[in-house]
């Protein structure tokens, strides 16, 4: 063992050593002390139940129905609704009180979610226009997502499980409810809840949906690993410590928001939440706070949750990192990192070819873990200190997935894998407000497809590119050094690589060797000139303008 050896060692010691003693973020359950205004039979055997809240302190049946005059448990639960906030039952059971909160929450992007429905078809060539025409269910303004194409396949499977009409996957972490209670009815990660209601939303909650490398777990310093078991966390008898949302994570600076106290509904109001009422096709047209709705006066906070009191620091026009900025958005300096996931390749197997996986067992896709997992046993893994004995279920499930959508099972399962990931000082463009942003692919897809006689159907197709600009919850005191931009190509677009003597950009990837079918970089989506290489469906988003890239490789300050 050499020296290099010995100190990697000696420094992983005490990650070893504490690897099962991890911790996430959870939040605790706290009964509340109110009594119920009424006597019911179901009391009898829900002796623990809480009364939802001071304003739904009523009779059981007025929203489960059953009978609640019968002490036997079969007369007395029939016709019971477990969850009468669910999709199917909120006009009935919640609209008598609620109807415009229902008919706005319907319309929102967390129930239809319209954007990554309408923006995936559009990129695979199944729509001529990535505005909405399909939701998750029927609207007054859109059609249910068809299940007639490849693409609404894999929508349904892999990317829709965490709409509100649907109660998502049964992973450590993800557990919730659906409709009004997937968010104010509170869920540890275990799973644990309380028949309570609240408006007091922590981040907690939220990540039991947003937990993908998006908007969500970056809040809180979280960068999931990639899918490799040479990805795996530091080993531990045997094991990899506890994962949490189906895999475990890189633990990154956490936006200064989160550290000081504020939860995610400190910013992110109910009509951007629950929406208000429009049929809306993509996140930027949702009304949203700004950094200077604070800043700008040094405005004090009162945290909606914890009821905890910040002083917002006052924005100073006068810094010249301020004055000389004007037409860039605050974010794009003091965002630390984002998350930059790039080509993302997506292979649907019909059959059960689940040896070749046996490396990437946590593919984060829920029922691809789980079919992986119990199929293979221990099959493949890398490292098994207790024993040396594999241990191989040889119980092949079959290559079946839930359909998120018909709440069913169906044919094929999907997986995914990226070309490379990347934590880093995001890539600058220009957002739909005209104004400097970090942007990032949104995605870049290939798909494969092999039906279950071994036919392939479609081979590594290359779908259309598309950035979008996006808000890195990443917060930091401290802005960007100046040379993180300035003269920095991979900021601007550019692609890792140098600048030659003939002012051309010598770039480090060559993608013909990677049978990208693209002749430019994965990560470049400008050249010098400004011309764009990659697709921007925002309006007015795009790459950085040619005038702004030159002044910038000068080192000249824009």
């Amino acid at each position: 063992m050499n020296i290099f050896s010995v100190i990697i060692f000696i420094l992983f010691i005490p990650l070893i050593i504490h690897s099962r003693d991890i911790q996430f973020f959870d939040l605790e359950l706290k009964k509340n002390n109110l009594n119920h205004k009424f006597s019911s039979n179901c009391l009898n055997c829900h002796k623990d139940i809480s009364v939802l809240d001071q304003f739904h302190n009523f009779e059981c049946t007025l929203c489960h129905n059953g009978n609640s005059k019968s002490d036997i448990k079969d007369s007395a639960h029939k016709g019971i609704i477990k969850n009468p906030s669910a999709t199917e039952h909120q006009e009935e059971k919640c609209g008598k009180c609620h109807s415009d909160d229902i008919k706005r929450v319907r319309n929102s992007l967390m129930s239809t979610a319209n954007g990554i429905i309408n923006t995936t078809r559009y990129l695979w060539g199944e729509q001529s226009s990535p505005d909405a025409l399909f939701s998750t269910i029927k609207t007054e303004y859109t059609e249910k997502i068809p299940d007639n194409s490849t693409v609404d396949d894999f929508l349904r499977k892999v990317c829709l499980r965490c709409h509100l009409n649907s109660s998502g996957s049964k992973r450590e972490g993800d557990l919730r409810s659906s409709g009004c209670s997937a968010c104010h009815i509170l869920y540890k990660n275990s799973g644990e809840h309380l028949h309570q209601f609240t408006k007091k939303i922590p981040v907690v909650q939220c990540l039991h949906c947003h937990n993908f490398n998006r908007v969500g777990v970056d809040y809180v310093g979280y960068f999931e690993h990639d899918y490799s078991n040479s990805y795996r966390s530091p080993i531990y008898k045997g094991g990899t410590p506890p994962k949490i949302y189906g895999i475990d994570q890189h633990r990154l600076q956490m936006d200064i928001h989160f550290e000081k106290g504020m939860d995610c509904i400190d910013c992110h109001n109910i009509k951007q939440i629950m929406g208000d009422g429009r049929n809306i096709s993509f996140k930027y047209q949702v009304e949203k706070i700004e950094c200077f709705s604070c800043h700008a006066s040094g405005k004090e906070i009162i945290t909606k949750v914890s009821g905890k009191r910040l002083k917002s620091p006052k924005y100073n026009e006068k810094r010249i990192s301020h004055k000389k900025h004007k037409t860039v958005e605050c974010y794009s300096c003091h965002s630390i990192w984002g998350a930059q996931d790039y080509g993302l390749n997506v292979i649907r197997e019909d059959y059960e070819g689940y040896f070749k996986w046996m490396n990437l067992k946590d593919i984060n896709i829920p029922d691809t873990q789980h079919i992986l997992h119990n199929s293979l046993g221990n099959y493949g893994e890398l490292y098994k200190l207790d024993s040396n004995k594999e241990n191989f279920s040889g119980n092949m499930l079959p290559p079946e997935s839930t359909d998120y959508i018909d709440n069913k099972l169906a044919k094929g399962v999907w997986y995914i894998g990226w070309l490379f990931r990347r934590w880093e000082e995001p890539i600058l463009g220009i957002n739909t407000r005209g104004k400097i942003s970090p942007v990032r692919p949104d995605y870049q897809f290939y798909l494969s497809w092999v039906d279950e006689n071994f036919n392939i159907k479609i081979d590594n197709d290359k779908k259309i590119f598309n950035w979008n600009p996006y808000v890195p919850h990443t917060t930091s005191k401290y802005g960007r050094g100046c040379y993180s931009c300035h003269n920095n190509l991979k900021t601007l677009g550019l692609g890792f690589g140098m600048i030659a003597d003939n002012g051309s950009i010598e770039n480090i990837f060559e993608p013909e060797k990677d049978n990208l079918k693209i002749d430019f970089p994965i990560e470049k989506i400008t050249d010098i000139s400004g011309n764009k290489l990659q697709d921007f469906i925002y309006p007015t988003a795009s790459p950085l303008p040619k005038e702004i890239i030159q002044k910038l490789i000068r080192g000249s300050q824009y």
